[in-house]
Formats: C-alpha cells, structure tokens, sequence
C-alpha cells in the first residue's frame, strides 16, 4: 500500500487518506449484507471462512439466527476435515496444516533450516578458525575471528582479542593433553567460545569453528 501511495505521488496525485480524513472503508461486507446473502443463497449447510475466529462465530450465529439448524453449522480452523453427504456436513478429523515455506523455486524446507536462518538473522555468526601442527602439538597458524551479522566496530575490539586469547588457551591446554584430532579441537574452540561469550558478554551467535591439522 505504500509503494502504491509512492507511486501515486510520483505521478503528481493528490492522495488522501485515513490519516487525514475518515475515507477508510471496511473490505469487509457487514451483517445486513450478510443477511442479505443468506436470503438469496439459502444454504442447507454453512462454514464460515473468513476472518478471525471471533468473527466466524458471529457469522455463525447469524445464520442459525436466519433459519438454519445448528446441526447444519460448522466453524473450522486450517486442517479440519468436512464430509459433506446428503443427510448434510460433519467434522471428519484433521490434517497438518500451517505455513509452507518453499526455498526458491527448489524444495521445500523443513524447521531446521528455518530454525538456523532464524538464529543467524537474530544472532549473528562467528567464524573461528585456526591451524594446529600436530608433530610439535602447537598452535602453527593464529586463531582468526570473523563476525557477521553482530560486529559493532570499535565497542567489539576488545570482545575479539579476549574470543582470540580464550579460544588459544583453550587449544594449548587441549594440544597438551594429546589431543591432534581436527574434530575434537573444533569442538574445544566451540565450547570455549561459547562460554565466554555467553557468560561475560550475553551473547549467543552461530559459531562455525574450524581446525586445520597440518
């Protein structure tokens, strides 16, 4: 509706609307229109479709109000089942019904991506990675942190430099103990990245930690 109220100026239009004057009118039809409907229509059995449920209920309402049995009325929700035979309309169970969403023009996705793209837009990632000889079981190639999506500039200077030096220790003292296996110290710098960052600074991002042994 902006865009379109955008455009209208942009033509050099002249646009009212209920911000300046009452010009708003409901798209909705009101009850003596619907009275009106179930006059000429005469259903023998009624579900009502549109609008919140409160609104459903009213219509509903009106019309058993207008003739009609209330065994011949039905409000339903996203997923009810209606059999409609000759002796009239009952409920016949539910299906999975709600939001679809659809990647592209691809597949379909499933919660888990949701859920990961859901954090990522809230939190933001971190992208650690470091290399490890595993000869002399020494850090060989400095810890590096790369932050999207949450980097304030300056005010997370320090924030980096302390997420560089814990996940460093947190690599030697593993390395120290014997510990040369790529997914293993990922998951050290994992956890000690999280924990600093959860526990000194509240804050939960992706991490996305990677460890080369060379």
């Amino acid at each position: 509706m902006g865009r379109v109220i955008d455009d209208l100026h942009r033509e050099a239009t002249e646009v009212i609307d209920s911000s300046q004057e009452l010009v708003h009118a409901s798209g909705h039809a009101r009850q003596g229109e619907l009275r009106t409907f179930q006059q000429l229509v005469r259903p023998q059995n009624f579900v009502p479709v549109h609008g919140e449920y409160r609104h459903m209920v009213h219509h509903a309402e009106l019309a058993v109000s207008m003739g009609l049995s209330p065994k011949h009325v039905l409000i339903c929700e996203d997923g009810d089942q209606i059999d409609v035979t000759d002796k009239g309309i009952r409920r016949a169970g539910k299906v999975p019904a709600g939001f679809h969403y659809i990647d592209g023009s691809s597949s379909d996705l499933d919660e888990r991506p949701l859920e990961e793209r859901r954090m990522l837009a809230e939190y933001g990632v971190l992208l650690i990675s470091a290399g490890v000889d595993k000869a002399s079981a020494s850090i060989a190639q400095p810890v590096t942190v790369s932050a999207r999506g949450w980097f304030e500039g300056a005010s997370d200077a320090e924030l980096i430099v302390n997420l560089k030096t814990a996940v460093r220790t947190a690599l030697q003292e593993a390395l120290a103990e014997g510990n040369v296996d790529a997914d293993s110290l990922a998951k050290v710098v994992q956890r000690a990245a999280g924990r600093l960052l959860g526990q000194r600074y509240r804050r939960q991002p992706v991490i996305l930690p990677a460890v080369i042994v060379l």
